[in-house]
């Protein structure tokens, strides 16, 4: 569940970062850590908003949202398959643009050995609502 600080969080940071610079922090992720030019533009961020100052894990939580919707992702776990997959690269460029955690399409091995049967993924109800119009249209 999201709590208002981590809402009025992400509003300031979109702001001084800019919607560019906010969707493209956003989307690089925190996990497993936060990269070198995340933690300047958060530290830059915090000595001008002490106001917001949270810790590292309260971070993770607070930016865990879609970058294009700004929707709070949900967790789910779902099956792994053997195997490789190829998309069309018209699917690759309406999936990066129009919904980036849709996380419905199959998780595969790629051939890598050991891997689990399940695998935790993170989604945005808006991104799958966008996937299955998509999908309905093409």
């Amino acid at each position: 569940m999201d709590s208002i600080d981590n809402a009025l969080f992400r509003t300031a940071f979109r702001a001084a970062l800019g919607e560019e610079g906010y969707r493209r922090l956003v989307a690089a992720g925190t996990v497993p850590r936060l990269r070198y030019w995340q933690e300047v533009a958060l530290q830059k961020f915090f000595v001008r908003h002490p106001e917001h100052q949270m810790a590292v894990t309260q971070i993770a939580d607070a930016l865990r949202v879609c970058e294009l919707h700004d929707d709070l992702l949900q967790p789910e776990v779902v099956e792994v398959i053997d195997g490789c997959i190829d998309y069309s690269q018209t699917y690759l460029n309406a999936r990066r643009a129009t919904f980036p955690h849709a996380a419905a399409d199959p998780v595969s091995t790629e051939g890598r050995k050991d891997m689990p049967s399940r695998m935790s993924v993170w989604y945005c109800t808006v991104c799958r609502a966008a996937r299955s119009a998509w999908m309905n249209e093409n």
